[in-house]
C-alpha cells in the first residue's frame, strides 16, 4: 500500500513529465494517482482520487494553481511549484506551504519531499490567506511610473540622484540604501516599492534584499560556505544571490 496519493498539474509538457519521474524516483513509497496539464482537469482529479498530496504550478491556463489550491482547501497537502518570482517566496514562508522553484532541482524537491511525508499526519494547512496575498501580488498591475530621480536627506542636505547614475538598491529594514559608484544614501522607500518603479531590463533584483543594474555586474562568486554573491564593477559590498535569481540566469 502506498504511503500517500499524489497529484501533480503543470501546463508545460516537458516540466510536467520532469516533474512527475523526479516525484516517482525521489518518493517511491507514494502512488502518483493524477498528472494534469491544465487547472481544471487538476480540480475534477482531485474530486475523483482525494489525493493526500498536490504538487500545483501556479500559473496554468484556464483555473490556475491558485484556484486548485482553493478548490482542494484543507482537504491535502499542497506544494506550490513556480517561475522564478522573488515576491512571493516570503508569503510561501509566512503561509508553512512547500514551493519548487522553476527549473526543478532535484535535491530541492526531495528536501520539500521530506518535509510534506513529516506533515502527512497532520490537518493540512487553512490557504485561503496565502491564496489571497498570492494573488495580490501576481495580479497584473497598470504599467507604473519610471523612476527618473531619487531624493534623499543626508544629514541636513536634500541630495539627488540622477537614476542612470545608480547601479544597486539594497534593502535596510523598512528603508532602501541607494548606491552610485562613488556614494551612497537612505532613502525611505520599501525595497518592494522601488522594484516597481524599475526597469526590470535595466534592474535585476538578484536577492529579495538587493536590485542591481545589469551593466554593473562583474560577475557572481560563490564562497567557502556555498554562498553566492554579486560582485560590482565600481563598489567593495558583495550583494547576496538568491537560488531563485541563480536559475534564471540558467535559462537565459
Amino acid at each position: 500500500m502506498s504511503e500517500a496519493r499524489v497529484l501533480i498539474a503543470e501546463d508545460e509538457a516537458p516540466l510536467r513529465e520532469e516533474l512527475h519521474e523526479l516525484v516517482v524516483t525521489l518518493w517511491p513509497q507514494c502512488e502518483v494517482v493524477a498528472v494534469c496539464a491544465d487547472g481544471r482537469e487538476a480540480m475534477a482529479a482531485f474530486d475523483r482520487w482525494q489525493p493526500q498530496a498536490c504538487f500545483l504550478d501556479i500559473r496554468m491556463p484556464g483555473a490556475s494553481g491558485l484556484d486548485v489550491a482553493e478548490h482542494i482547501g484543507e482537504r491535502a497537502h499542497v506544494v506550490f511549484v513556480t517561475a522564478f518570482e522573488e515576491f512571493a517566496i516570503d508569503a510561501f514562508e509566512r503561509g508553512a506551504v512547500g514551493y519548487v522553484l522553476k527549473p526543478v532541482q532535484a535535491a530541492k524537491l526531495a528536501a520539500v519531499i521530506e518535509r510534506l511525508r513529516a506533515r502527512l499526519g497532520e490537518r493540512p494547512p487553512e490557504l485561503a490567506g496565502l491564496i489571497e496575498r498570492l494573488r495580490t501580488e501576481l495580479a497584473p498591475r497598470a504599467e507604473p511610473l519610471r523612476l527618473q530621480w531619487i531624493t534623499a536627506n543626508v544629514g541636513d542636505t536634500l541630495r539627488f540622484f540622477a537614476i542612470e547614475d545608480v547601479i544597486a538598491f539594497v534593502a535596510r529594514d523598512k528603508y532602501t540604501q541607494v548606491l552610485t559608484a562613488q556614494d551612497d544614501a537612505v532613502i525611505r522607500t520599501s525595497l518592494k516599492d522601488v522594484a516597481r518603479q524599475l526597469d526590470d531590463a535595466e534592474f535585476w533584483q538578484v536577492h529579495r534584499s538587493a536590485i542591481v543594474r545589469a551593466s554593473a555586474i562583474s560577475r557572481i562568486e560563490r564562497d567557502a560556505d556555498g554562498h553566492h554573491h554579486v560582485v560590482l564593477k565600481q563598489r567593495a559590498e558583495r550583494l547576496p544571490v538568491s537560488a531563485g535569481f541563480r536559475a534564471r540566469l540558467r535559462s537565459m
